[in-house]
């Protein structure tokens, strides 16, 4: 439930944990870029080439994949390791990304306990369940944004000539 403290401060101290946990997942992709390929190619021995299509990938989408994973169980440990890996700037593109996508993370969290709380006090899979179906419409609705600007991208231009 709402318990005894401040919203806003849960909010920002979950933020700022986020925010750290993701810095340190990005320092060691950067640190053990190499480690981390050979384990992306373990099975196929194609570490290079998910190398590579994870930097297109986060080329294409920029910061909207990084908020996106940061929902996604799993997805935000792969993404920030990817980020660092990847050599994306920390401090021009990594650090704004990843305050926003923490805040945006932490106040989805911190606000579903304080109006839900109650109802998961005896159990937690209702607590799961919800946070599973809240992150995954937040994803769709990215996803359907992300396509619906960029669904003319790949047609080509008319072009008029007139005589």
């Amino acid at each position: 439930g709402q318990g005894d403290q401040l919203l806003l401060l849960v909010i920002f101290m979950g933020a700022v944990g986020a925010f750290f946990g993701d810095s340190i997942a990005y320092t060691l992709g950067k640190r053990f870029r190499s480690r981390v390929t050979s384990l992306m190619g373990r099975k196929n021995g194609d570490g290079d080439e998910k190398m590579a299509k994870a930097a297109a990938q986060i080329d294409k989408r920029g910061g909207l994949l990084l908020i996106t994973a940061r929902f996604i169980p799993g997805g935000r440990t792969l993404m920030t390791l990817s980020c660092g890996a990847t050599e994306r700037p920390f401090k021009k593109w990594f650090l704004p990304w990843d305050i926003l996508a923490a805040s945006l993370w932490a106040g989805y969290a911190a606000i579903i306990g304080y109006f839900f709380g109650d109802l998961f006090e005896d159990d937690h899979s209702k607590a799961f369940w919800l946070a599973f179906g809240t992150a995954l419409s937040i994803t769709g609705l990215i996803e359907m944004v992300r396509w619906y600007r960029h669904r003319n991208e790949s047609e080509p231009d008319v072009v008029v000539v007139q005589a």
